[in-house]
């Protein structure tokens, strides 16, 4: 199995500078962008830890699209200068949050696992009292 710290050197780090472009344009504190990608990394890295994402660019953008959520709404005034965009934010959004859409797929490959034990229809005997 590939270390954790080569996956995130592989497939994490060369998304570098599309991360920053995006947090750039939604972030308009330009002195805290370097605080927000690195709190992105941290997020990704431990997420990756319990398990890898596979599809690795859409999930570090929306772990740093939460993170700009969370940092919102810890601010007790928002100020309209902070987010570029309030639309992409959509706070009241009801989909699931990317770790529990982790946890999800989890259940789903245990589930998966379990199946593919089960012998094949042919081969279940039912049991006849008689």
């Amino acid at each position: 199995m590939v270390q954790i710290e080569d996956w995130f050197v592989r497939e994490v780090l060369p998304l570098e500078a599309a991360l920053t472009r995006f947090l750039q344009r939604n972030w308009r504190n330009e002195a805290e962008i370097n605080d927000l990608r690195q709190e992105t990394y941290a997020r990704v890295y431990e997420a990756a830890q319990r398990e890898r994402p596979i599809l690795v660019k859409p999930f570090l953008f929306q772990v740093a699209r939460n993170l700009i959520i969370d940092r919102l709404r810890k601010q007790s005034v928002v100020s309209l200068e902070s987010v570029a965009d309030f639309d992409w934010l959509n706070v009241s959004d009801d989909r699931p949050s990317s770790e529990a859409h982790v946890a999800a797929r989890q259940e789903l490959r245990l589930l998966q696992t379990a199946l593919d034990e089960l012998p094949p229809s042919g081969e279940v005997r039912l049991l006849c009292l008689e």
